[in-house]
């Protein structure tokens, strides 16, 4: 029981970093967006998947 905790805490904490960078980057990608700046959404939603 305490191993699966363990393990169950380290997969959440990366689960939360995703979740966090996911957030920030739809601010990035809304802004560009909203100003027509598509080659800016694109080029960001790349390097958010090679991120993450």
């Amino acid at each position: 029981m305490a191993a699966l905790g363990t393990t169950m805490r380290i997969f959440f904490i990366g689960t939360l970093l995703v979740f966090g960078f996911s957030k920030g980057f739809q601010a990035i990608a809304g802004f560009n967006l909203g100003a027509k700046r598509i080659d800016r959404v694109r080029e960001s939603v790349r390097l958010a998947i090679k991120i993450t």
